[in-house]
């Protein structure tokens, strides 16, 4: 499996804060001005919180969803009685042990978040454990990576790709960021099929648009039908994983959370341009079957001539040679 280059760091912030409380309210992120003090102040309060020793967090899209996930957690707990599992609809927080403080979330849609795993004991597990109990698997992962950092005295915020949180054991804090992070990693994998797709497409309109046809044989045709369809419906029936988990509808406390994660991710944009870029293949979908049709009927006309060409050239033979018979 190729794994996915990683994002390179955002220049945002995004604060959470009411009380130094794990569930906070979302606020608005401030002006970054070069000259302000306050982008000073958070400039240096971020070298700070990165001199400190940082969690690492990451997020693997390794297939398209996961199946029997908890006979996955028995199978590990038969291999370490120590293993502690809880699930939470889509979602199924996995603690190695309960002194451990390495935490992993795995998502029904194939999304696999480590909490504190180094990257060797990361591929140990994805690659020995997991790949059998995944449906799809994809050849090239995708990933999503943070780094955390625990003070109580600071404000929760989300900046340069490290989230500064005010407790260590807010395990359900961790399940909330890790819920946005899933989505952000299956969302690449939407963005990369689409892209794929646009790039091995792109000389349809061009063609029509210079030729003013389509210079591809039927197979090829129907198979370019195939593949726009595939994306279309691969985007629209996964289309609810990228919605609100319902966990945030009972746990009121914990949206705002989940909603700072995906607003560092850019979720929304991303998915309302996805769709913008659904739209366009459907189009062509459409223009293309309609080509195809029409170039049917044409076959079809031009059969339909050559058969009456042929009827009244056998029928002219026919008269011809009774009459020639006649004459003798």
């Amino acid at each position: 499996m190729e794994e996915k280059k990683r994002r390179t760091p955002k220049e945002r912030l995004v604060i959470l804060e009411s009380n130094q409380q794990p569930h906070s309210q979302l606020k608005s992120p401030p002006q970054d001005t070069t000259t302000s003090p306050t982008r000073h102040r958070r400039l240096a309060s971020t070298a700070s919180v990165k001199q400190q020793p940082l969690c690492r967090v990451i997020a693997y899209c390794t297939a398209r969803s996961y199946h029997h996930i908890t006979d996955f957690v028995h199978h590990l707990q038969a291999r370490n009685a120590s293993v502690i599992m809880l699930q939470y609809d889509e979602c199924t927080m996995v603690c190695m042990s309960p002194t451990d403080e390495r935490v992993l979330f795995l998502m029904d849609y194939g999304v696999a978040v480590f909490w504190g795993w180094t990257p060797d004991d990361e591929a140990v597990f994805l690659r020995q454990l997991l790949s059998s109990y995944e449906q799809d698997p994809l050849d090239e992962w995708q990933e999503e990576v943070l780094h955390c950092v625990y003070d109580p005295h600071r404000t929760q915020k989300i900046y340069n790709d490290v989230i500064v949180l005010n407790q260590r054991d807010n395990d359900m804090a961790k399940m909330t960021i890790s819920m946005g992070m899933a989505q952000s990693a299956k969302l690449a994998c939407f963005e990369d099929l689409m892209d794929e797709t646009i790039v091995q497409t792109e000389h349809i309109p061009y063609s029509i648009a210079k030729f003013g046809s389509i210079r591809m044989s039927k197979p090829d045709g129907l198979k370019a039908m195939g593949q726009l369809f595939n994306v279309r419906t691969e985007i629209n029936l996964n289309h609810p994983i990228l919605d609100t988990p319902e966990l945030f509808w009972t746990e009121r406390s914990l949206l705002p959370l989940y909603e700072a994660v995906r607003l560092y991710m850019e979720i929304s944009s991303r998915v309302a341009l996805l769709n913008q870029r659904a739209l366009v293949l459907g189009d062509l979908l459409d223009m293309l079957n309609e080509y195809l049709m029409k170039r049917n009927y044409e076959k079809l006309e031009w059969i339909v001539v050559w058969l009456i060409v042929a009827s009244v050239a056998l029928a002219a033979m026919t008269i011809y040679l009774k009459v020639t018979s006649l004459h003798e």
